[in-house]
């Protein structure tokens, strides 16, 4: 969990008070991996609140709903909670109130929600969803009764529609089926920026810097959807800087004997220190599928032609 430094500006709420000490605009969704949608919904509800003197805010649920009803489904989470957080800090919200969603919020009526949560806790004078939004016990209510209250109680009410990339509907559930397919290139489409894996640098085997190619090895958090392993095109934030590399994303099948799944960067241009230190690693393009090779020689080969190749896909990019 970020800390209110890391967070700066942005207040983090964690549990609802009885009542809001300020008057809010709201965007209420799980807003998983923050993509071209959820922009659009972000962006609506934070000019409505400038144009109406209101908090900007976010109500979104941790853990997420999907993970309560379902906690035996495999995972699906796009992006860690902390980059959610940061990339919502960074469209303009003030204040994102993320209460726990367990059994007792669950049972909350769609009127509670409605009168209880948005009117009274967060003081909500404009709400902001998708289309298709529905709350409450058992997904009792939807937009027309939300549109209904908001006439009723002078509450505005917002509901925009879903936005389109390439003649395709930016959702989560299509974002999730370009990643496990390795198509990192279409996910990014659809989520309006680079598709990321975040996490710490780590002490691994070291055999990268044995064969020439020294990797930083990437922790990687357990509850995050992975791409299909492969060798991916990457552009790395380190300390505000960008860096160009490539990755190893799988069991590493020719020197590996555990079979643990790993993020390993080779970065092109620097020989920093970096273990322990936080990398953004945006996957820009999947180049090949991983494999098992003879032996380390020919790893050698295939890691010099693996490189060159991420060099050209990168430079298409820029």
């Amino acid at each position: 969990m970020p800390s209110n430094e890391q967070l700066r500006n942005m207040h983090l709420i964690r549990t609802l008070p009885d009542f809001a000490p300020q008057a809010t605009a709201v965007a209420i969704g799980n807003f998983d991996g923050l993509h071209c949608g959820h922009a659009a919904v972000i962006s609506a509800m934070v000019q409505a609140a400038e144009a109406k003197d209101l908090v900007p805010s976010v109500l979104t649920f941790e853990p997420h709903p999907r993970a309560f009803f379902k906690p035996d489904a495999p995972v699906f989470r796009i992006a860690r909670l902390a980059d959610k957080l940061a990339g919502l800090r960074d469209a303009g919200v003030m204040q994102v109130v993320m209460p726990r969603f367990d059994a007792k919020f669950a049972r909350i009526s769609a009127t509670d929600f409605l009168d209880r949560v948005l009117a009274e806790q967060l003081g909500a004078k404009v709400v902001v969803t998708g289309e298709n939004f529905a709350f409450g016990y058992k997904r009792g209510g939807d937009s027309e009764m939300l549109k209904s209250w908001g006439i009723k109680n002078n509450i505005e009410i917002i509901t925009v529609s879903p936005v389109e990339m390439g003649g395709e509907i930016c959702s989560s559930s299509a974002i999730r089926t370009a990643i496990e397919a390795g198509d990192v290139a279409k996910a990014t489409k659809l989520l309006g920026h680079t598709y990321i894996i975040s996490g710490r640098v780590v002490h691994g085997e070291g055999r990268g810097r044995t064969i020439g190619y020294p990797t930083a090895n990437i922790a990687l958090p357990p509850n995050l959807l992975l791409p299909a392993y492969g060798v991916y095109a990457v552009r790395v934030t380190l300390d505000g800087g960008s860096l160009e590399g490539v990755a190893n994303l799988g069991v590493r099948p020719t020197v590996s004997v555990d079979n643990r799944t790993s993020l390993e960067v080779y970065l092109f241009d620097t020989r920093q220190e970096i273990y322990g230190k936080k990398l953004q690693v945006s996957l820009v393009d999947r180049l090949r599928a991983e494999m098992k090779f003879d032996g380390v020689d020919a790893l050698k080969v295939q890691i010099e032609k693996d490189c060159e190749m991420a060099k050209n896909r990168l430079a298409r990019t820029s």
